[in-house]
């Protein structure tokens, strides 16, 4: 009589075997060290008899002892995530050498003289067929439902509360995060919905603020409150789907707290010295760039929108619209008090891509830009010059993005504005400041073109506690 001694990290224990009777596990067919990741094999024999069988549980060579033959979960202690997975398989190693055993054991007391014929006549594949049943009595009783990913759940509560939506704008944004999740799990893997514990949001979470790409605007990281937005979506996918499919425990208590980023805008004098700015290489580029900050500012536009609003179309060097083109966008208003105003229908980009319309109030600042003065009616258009210019000279094209964002921050440095302005904090300046001149927020929005008001408060720096000054009513 045989004993064989079995070690698998945290289980310990004795099998009395039957006469001859051995069972081992292998990492790969030979158990070879210095090979690449290989599946675990199990292998029960007896005298002349054997069965190897793969697990379909892949180890890393490091994580393979192989003088003992266990899987070792204590390498890997400082990724709680790796360590979760190795002590899963060790515990799985270790169930299924359990089960084969007590059916081996059972099997040999109860049909002796059977396999004593088996070895006699050297029957290995009915051995190996005995075999095979066991482990399939063991997959059978331990059968996993595997849950969908974590995406596909997504995308199916939206096809469950889209008629529930009385707003268009809902499924938009729902999508628009389902793409922000997508992008982790693109580059981090996927991730099924019993697995996506509270590591799994850390990471996503450090993804989203450093290594999120967003081809559209050339940056890098999430907004905060997309972020926010992230997490309540994923908890809804959850409440949605908790009686359908198995969900990590973790879900339903993600949290995520950030300090807030002071907001940076640019006040009334720090955009007059911008405008009044002569540095730089080659002058007329310096006044051309300039001019595209102005219509930007005094449009209240995205960077993006200039272009898109400027150019015949988007092509890369598409022609510039004529001062009388744009002109035929402009239309006599009232405003609230009954005074005409020119207002713009432009056209405005949404976070989704979506473009949209706005009618916005012509500036005096923003027609001396695009026209070269403010008119008195829909009729004064004999001083039109025939292309846009910005002091006389021809504006020829639109540069890329990147070209504005690097000018305007190399441009405040010389003028001694110790701020770091992204292309966005333009368009939150000009709602800043013209919130410090009390203008009602349903005016502000009107340039914005935001849909409600609490957005338009999202874009007010209320760090900026200056005062009005005369400085204000030039601007």
């Amino acid at each position: 009589m045989l004993k064989f001694i079995f070690c698998l990290g945290e289980y310990i224990g004795i099998i009395v075997t039957f006469d001859f009777m051995k069972m081992e596990l292998r990492h790969g067919p030979k158990n070879i060290k210095g090979k690449k990741s290989q599946s675990i094999y199990i292998r029960v024999k007896h005298s002349n008899l054997d069965w190897d069988k793969s697990l379909g549980i892949v180890i890393d060579p490091e994580n393979w002892d192989f003088k003992k033959r266990e899987i070792i979960t204590t390498k890997a202690l400082n990724n709680p995530v790796e360590t979760e997975r190795l002590r899963e398989f060790n515990r799985e190693v270790h169930e299924i050498s359990k089960h084969l055993k007590y059916a081996a054991e059972s099997f040999y007391y109860t049909n002796t003289f059977e396999v004593k014929q088996w070895v006699k006549d050297k029957n290995r594949p009915l051995w190996i067929e005995r075999c095979e049943t066991w482990y399939k009595e063991y997959k059978d009783r331990h059968k996993k439902i595997i849950q969908p990913y974590f995406t596909e759940a997504f995308n199916e509560t939206i096809e469950r509360l889209e008629p529930d939506w009385t707003a268009a704008e809902t499924k938009v944004r729902w999508e628009s995060i389902g793409r922000n999740i997508q992008q982790f799990m693109d580059k981090k893997g996927q991730i099924r919905t019993d697995d996506m514990s509270k590591n799994v949001w850390s990471r996503m979470t450090k993804f989203f603020e450093n290594e999120y790409y967003s081809e559209r605007t050339d940056t890098y990281g999430l907004s905060k409150s997309t972020i926010r937005t992230i997490l309540k979506k994923i908890k809804a996918v959850y409440y949605d789907l908790e009686d359908i499919y198995i969900f990590h425990n973790d879900v339903k208590n993600f949290k995520w707290s950030y300090k807030k980023k002071k907001m940076i805008t640019l006040t009334d004098a720090e955009i007059i010295k911008l405008w009044n700015y002569k540095g730089g290489k080659d002058s007329k580029q310096t006044a051309r760039r300039v001019w595209f900050y102005m219509v930007q500012y005094y449009g209240c536009f995205r960077i993006s929108e200039v272009k898109l609003n400027l150019t015949k179309s988007q092509a890369k060097n598409s022609r510039l619209k004529t001062p009388r083109e744009l002109w035929d966008s402009v239309s006599m208003d009232e405003d609230s008090k009954g005074k005409n105003i020119f207002t713009w229908r432009c056209y405005v980009k949404k976070q989704n891509g979506e473009i949209k319309t706005k009618n916005v109030p012509i500036h005096r600042r923003l027609a001396e830009c695009l026209w070269g003065y403010m008119p008195k009616d829909l009729n004064d258009t004999d001083k039109f010059p025939k292309e846009l210019t910005v002091n006389g000279n021809t504006i020829h094209k639109i540069e890329s993005e990147k070209t504005y964002r690097q000018f305007i921050n190399s441009a405040l440095n010389d003028l001694g504005i110790d701020k770091r302005i992204k292309s966005h904090d333009i368009r939150k300046s000009f709602i800043t400041n013209a919130k410090k001149k009390n203008m009602k927020i349903a005016d502000i929005q009107n340039y914005s073109g935001h849909e409600s008001e609490g957005a338009v408060l999202a874009y007010i720096n209320d760090s900026d506690t200056r005062r009005n000054s005369e400085m204000d009513k030039i601007t």
